[in-house]
């Protein structure tokens, strides 16, 4: 894990040779280098209302919810999203909002498959958003398993519940 000045959180779970390492760091804080916000004296000084959100909470929605979607567990997953959460998927079509809609979209996506394994393989928390990387496998109602990958956006609330989803899935 780094954790830079400009607040970015790179987190890897797989190993990755060290040049490699080395190399997506650098394309990253130099994507956050090139973009800076500079804060007023009065963000710095005022708390968010409700508190600001740690990257530890925001690490622990995400595992909450690829642990949710891999047990194809909808209760769970639809409990990593805020109350009017939304998940945009496709991208560009309009957002399923609202725990019912968030369940109806999860449970007819997960009714499709017999298995669901995804793995994040690097996660870059920049608050109040994150992006995933990961790989997996499915297994359809066919028998058949493929592999599968995407990027997760999250975007969370200040209490570290999801507050939208937007997949790119390969």
């Amino acid at each position: 894990m780094a954790q830079f000045a400009s607040g970015v959180t790179v987190i890897t779970t797989r190993a990755l040779p060290a040049s490699s390492s080395v190399a997506i760091v650098k394309v990253l804080q130099r994507s956050v280098d090139d973009k800076p916000h500079e804060h007023t004296a009065e963000e710095q000084r005022e708390p968010r209302q409700g508190g600001r959100m740690e990257t530890t909470a925001a690490q622990q929605t995400i595992d909450a919810y690829f642990a949710a979607f891999t047990a194809k567990d909808a209760d769970a997953f639809v409990a990593c999203f805020a109350d009017d959460g939304a998940i945009e998927e496709p991208i560009g079509q309009p957002p399923k909002r609202g725990q019912v809609a968030i369940r109806a979209f999860i449970t007819q996506m997960l009714g499709r498959f017999e298995a669901v394994e995804l793995v994040p393989e690097r996660t870059v928390i920049n608050l109040p958003s994150a992006a995933i990387v990961y790989t997996g496998q499915v297994v359809g109602k066919d028998g058949r398993s493929f592999p599968t990958q995407g990027i997760e956006v999250l975007d969370f609330t200040e209490e570290g519940k999801i507050a939208l989803r937007r997949a790119f899935v390969g």
